[in-house]
């Protein structure tokens, strides 16, 4: 396409404000707005692209164009779009690693193709990489484009719901799986004379602080990026299994104070941070049991710890172990 450009520069939003519609201001201002970035180098191939997609019809889109994937990463992160319309041949990035990266950082954001080349083989690597579509450029008009626009965007959000339900699911079955093992034993004098009575019971005071401050370290480690070299989650997981160790707990105590320390720092945010939290939390669990299990070796074999253990502790365990 050798036609000059004359458009708006990049990253700079156009729609009917812009490109106006054939239908008048009225019908404008009562059509959905559908926000589209446009990633794509060719300046003359974008205005083409702006101009289809300000002929007349509902919804109203409002595109902004990006001619590079850095700048269309950094846009995405900062700005929520309907879709992405993608152009595989970018200068800092060629070829199917561009989709590759979107898909990756933003997996809820639909992405259609645009290709030049009129071999399918690109558009269907593309569909099977996470694309909702791929269209030719030299055969876009408005109606192929609105309806494929819309239909990935409809498709995306059934294929999260989906998803979401899914992990609904497995969280569900996690939860189950967790509450058969925190199950109250059919042998409790038997517990009892073996010293295995839950700290939840023998000491509730104890069990609620070791609560309060496992949820104070979850939520320290969750809600920030750690930098690079930082170990702050290794020392503090070490310092509460010192804890956990000192008043005896055991795998169902270890357990039941994660349970209810990430119930405690998911209640107040949404669904999909608080997969993410569950997702992340459970790593944490698995380095909190090995160093449980390393503070018990370590008692196996004669090291005294307990000569760092806080008083409060100390007064615990033993009320315990009576």
């Amino acid at each position: 396409m050798n036609r000059p450009h004359t458009g708006p520069s990049p990253g700079s939003p156009t729609g009917a404000a812009a490109m106006p519609s054939r239908q008048g201001a009225d019908a404008q201002a009562h059509s959905a707005e559908f926000r589209i970035l446009l990633v794509e180098h060719d300046a003359d191939d974008a205005t083409m692209v702006r101009s289809v997609l300000a002929e007349q019809g509902d919804p109203r889109f409002t595109v902004t164009w990006c001619p590079t994937l850095t700048a269309a990463l950094q846009h995405l992160g900062t700005e929520p779009v309907e879709a992405v319309l993608l152009d595989l041949s970018l200068p800092d990035c060629a070829g199917m690693d561009s989709l590759r990266q979107i898909a990756a950082r933003h997996p809820t954001t639909p992405v259609v193709v645009l290709t030049g080349q009129t071999d399918a083989g690109d558009g269907l690597k593309a569909l099977s990489l996470g694309a909702e579509d791929y269209l030719l450029k030299s055969e876009l008009v408005w109606n192929l484009l609105a309806r494929s626009l819309r239909y990935a965007r409809e498709r995306r959000a059934l294929h999260c719901e989906l998803e979401a339900l899914r992990e609904h699911e497995r969280l569900e079955h996690e939860q189950a799986a967790f509450a058969r093992l925190l199950s109250r034993s059919h042998t409790p004098v038997t517990a009892q004379m073996y010293g295995a009575i839950e700290l939840a019971e023998a000491s509730p005071d104890l069990f609620a602080e070791l609560v309060h401050r496992y949820a104070e370290l979850l939520g320290t480690h969750l809600n920030q990026q750690p930098r690079p070299g930082e170990k702050h989650a290794t020392r503090d997981l070490r310092t509460m299994s010192d804890s956990l160790g000192l008043v005896g707990a055991g795998p169902r105590d270890v357990i039941r104070i994660h349970q209810d320390a990430l119930r405690q720092c998911t209640s107040t945010v949404n669904d999909t941070t608080a997969r993410a939290m569950g997702n992340e939390s459970r790593l944490m669990l698995i380095e909190l049991m090995g160093y449980v299990l390393a503070w018990y070796r370590c008692q196996a074999i004669g090291i005294d710890l307990h000569a760092t253990a806080p008083a409060h502790l100390e007064s615990s365990a033993s009320e315990k172990e009576e």
